[in-house]
């Protein structure tokens, strides 16, 4: 029995607007298929030009224009953590959503204070395209670096009801992170994209990367 699943699917506008999209969940990606899918985008990048993206609008709309070619501006937030958000972004790529969000987090790529590593960016990478080779990725990067902001706590946020909670739900509670306010943490931000952009354009799959947010 085919089972149900709702996922969201993001309009890229100046805020973005989100809406649920139920679809049928697809079989799970194999190991075979997995490499087939490998060999299949590794030949369709090897022959693609760097990508060329911006929003524009049409009739007041926004849309993405890739490469000459307006798209709706659609994606799939899934990511590829596991075979259910496979299963997920391949059934978007059938009903034409090919654009996956990516989510790198802080914990995910920060080694120690100003050390990166973009390993994990790579195997959630390669396992969407593997399952979908004609997908593109937007990056949805993390900048709370708690291992930078411990090397300096001076730079963080300071909150007028009350001290910080070390631990917690920041949408509720007063938890540690840098502020905006602080040039060291901006400068700590410009290298963390700075190394992100070297990294992913080293990569085959570089070329499937349209967007950060």
């Amino acid at each position: 029995m085919t089972s149900k699943i709702t996922r969201w699917v993001e309009l890229i506008v100046l805020l973005s607007t989100v809406f649920c999209l139920t679809a049928a969940a697809a079989p799970s990606p194999d190991r075979q298929s997995a490499r087939k899918g490998r060999a299949t985008w590794k030949k369709m990048v090897a022959s693609e030009r760097q990508p060329d993206a911006k929003i524009v609008y049409v009739d007041g709309m926004p849309k993405i224009w890739l490469n000459g070619e307006i798209l709706n501006p659609e994606f799939n937030q899934s990511g590829s953590d596991n075979d259910y958000k496979i299963r997920a972004a391949q059934k978007m790529a059938s009903l034409g959503i090919t654009i996956n969000q990516l989510t790198i987090r802080s914990s995910e790529y920060e080694v120690s204070d100003g050390v990166y590593s973009f390993k994990t960016l790579e195997q959630k990478a390669l396992r969407l395209l593997d399952a979908v080779p004609d997908a593109r990725i937007i990056l949805l990067v993390r900048m709370d670096c708690p291992k930078w902001l411990e090397a300096h706590p001076t730079e963080r946020v300071e909150y007028a009801n009350g001290p910080i909670v070390s631990s917690g739900d920041e949408r509720i509670d007063r938890v540690a992170r840098p502020t905006a306010a602080s040039k060291a943490y901006r400068d700590e931000v410009r290298n963390v994209m700075k190394e992100l952009g070297k990294y992913v354009n080293s990569r085959p799959w570089g070329k499937r990367v349209i967007g950060i947010r």
